[in-house]
C-alpha cells in the first residue's frame, strides 16, 4: 500500500492520536488500547469529542481519507 501517512501521536500509555486532513476538514483520530483481561485487549477508534473530552466510535466524521 502506498499511501500518504499521518504522524502519531503518544498522548498516554496505550492511546495514540493523529489528525485526519480531508473534505470536512481536520478531524482528530484517537487509537486506544485497554487491557481488559491478562494479555487480552480491546481495541478502540474513533474520533475525539471535544464536548465530552473523550473517544467517541459513533461518530462518523467520514474525511475521505484512507
Amino acid at each position: 500500500m502506498n499511501q500518504p501517512t499521518y504522524k502519531i501521536q503518544v498522548n498516554e500509555e496505550n492511546t495514540y492520536s493523529f489528525i485526519s486532513v480531508g473534505r470536512r476538514g481536520l478531524v482528530l483520530k484517537v487509537v486506544r488500547f485497554d487491557e481488559i483481561e491478562s494479555d487480552i485487549f480491546n481495541l478502540g477508534f474513533g474520533d475525539f469529542d471535544f464536548e465530552r473530552q473523550t473517544l467517541s466510535d459513533s461518530i462518523v466524521s467520514d474525511n475521505g481519507d484512507i
